[in-house]
């Protein structure tokens, strides 16, 4: 065979290798979804979810007005509303990256399979908008990048999706309570009472002028100072029961135009337990007294040194 030939010959295998290439793409791309879930999100009502973490167990959360509601068993409490924001943040579009895994054999290696993943189901009143499953998170170092393996429900194919989905959907009941402790909007203040044992409480008040501690001018920016300190504060652990007899401290707010809000701290023999009844449902617990000295303050804080 002459140069030519071969020149030409190898040509020919060129043109042939991208022509059952293309083929080759074009089918694969043929089952290949563009989108996985893609959802209006302001018709969402309710979501049900079978997390891993939670050992399947369902959990329903519902839309309530301008908040949700959690339900697992026989708890029902106010939803983490941060918490399902970022759910639905992932349901208004899903892209696959990626189909890894087209048959049945393959769900538990990336973690779909139903006793292994996440299910996800997700409605607008009785209608069922979406049913899937989430599975192993995968993280590439030379990247930096996560992803996720996905599965429709009714679907064998699995697909990789962009980010950490099983940190958004994989999580046990009490990850889903609402936290919150304390919330409030330091010019809707009027007035701190402090009741502590042996009536060495005091109250703080604000007029025209500025902050008061009892009767005395306060120290403004140690007023400041310690309100931007508990403005926003979270719990991440819950009390299993409401605790008896009196609270040891109690730091009652009082805002305009507002209903006023108490803080309570109870000792126990593990340390604390703390109520609020800006979330009246839940009590929060800790082994250690750093609350009750961020809380607590003595009335000398206020005074001018």
């Amino acid at each position: 065979m002459n140069k030519q030939n071969k020149t030409l010959l190898i040509i020919l295998v060129v043109l042939l290798a991208v022509y059952f290439g293309n083929e080759f793409m074009a089918s694969d791309n043929r089952n290949f979804r563009d989108t996985l879930v893609a959802l209006d999100t302001a018709v969402v009502d309710k979501i049900e979810l079978y997390p891993q973490a939670n050992e399947q167990q369902l959990i329903t959360l519902r839309r309530q007005g301008d908040g949700w509601q959690l339900q697992a068993g026989n708890l029902t409490d106010d939803a983490d509303i941060s918490l399902v924001k970022g759910m639905l943040n992932e349901l208004a579009d899903m892209r696959p990256q990626r189909l890894v895994a087209t048959s049945r054999e393959q769900w538990a290696a990336h973690e779909v399979a139903d006793s292994l993943g996440t299910r996800v189901k997700v409605y607008s009143g009785e209608k069922l908008l979406a049913d899937f499953v989430v599975g192993k998170f995968n993280f590439q170092p030379a990247t930096r990048s996560m992803s996720t393996s996905v599965r429709l429900a009714e679907d064998e194919d699995v697909y990789t999706v962009e980010g950490f989905l099983s940190s958004t959907f994989n999580r046990k009941a009490a990850d889903l309570r609402d936290k919150t402790f304390i919330e409030f909007d330091n010019s809707q203040l009027q007035q701190l009472t402090f009741t502590y044992p042996a009536d060495s409480g005091f109250v703080l008040s604000k007029n025209a002028a500025g902050w008061l501690v009892d009767i005395d001018p306060a120290d403004s920016s140690a007023v400041v100072s310690y309100l931007s300190s508990i403005r926003h504060m979270r719990f991440n652990t819950f009390a299993d029961r409401a605790p008896a007899g009196q609270p040891a401290y109690q730091l009652q707010i009082s805002r305009q135009n507002l209903p006023d809000f108490t803080l309570s701290a109870y000792a126990d023999s593990s340390g604390y337990v703390y109520h609020s009844t800006l979330n009246p449902d839940a009590y929060f617990k800790s082994s250690n007294d750093r609350e009750i000295k961020r809380l607590f303050v003595p009335r000398s804080k206020f005074v001018h040194k």
